[in-house]
């Protein structure tokens, strides 16, 4: 059971990840990216002044997992865990940290102004 709810987290990380980041293409889409990049957000800084910035929740739980499964040494970067695992040349926390950050804010600052410009238009009309 452990090893679906592991191969499960791992699914909903690289769900989570990809909307993220390509979210904010489908027009349809772009409030929904708008509200899911917001909870990150919370995460990452609100929870994050109690148990370190960046913290996320879904990382807590998947590494909970993957300790009972008697995996160790677990980064405190899903990103980093997954480059790791891909790559033969490791990656540095704080590397993978600032792309993970960039990401986010480029994909944030993306959806805010596609939002905006959208609310505008519906003025115009």
């Amino acid at each position: 059971m452990l090893h679906i709810a592991d191969i499960a987290l791992h699914a909903l990380h690289l769900a989570v990840i990809s909307i993220c980041i390509f979210g904010w293409i489908p027009a349809r889409f772009r409030r929904a990216h708008l509200a899911l990049m917001s909870g990150i957000g919370a995460c990452w800084f609100l929870l994050g002044l109690r148990f370190g910035l960046g913290y996320c929740p879904l990382t807590d739980w998947h590494w909970r997992i993957k300790r009972q499964l008697g995996e160790t040494a677990l980064p405190n970067s899903y990103i980093k865990y997954c480059w790791d695992q891909l790559s033969s040349s490791p990656i540095t926390l704080p590397t993978a940290n600032t792309l993970t950050f960039a990401a986010f804010f480029v994909a944030l600052f993306i959806s805010l102004y596609l939002n905006w410009a959208a609310r505008d238009r519906k003025r115009v009309d």
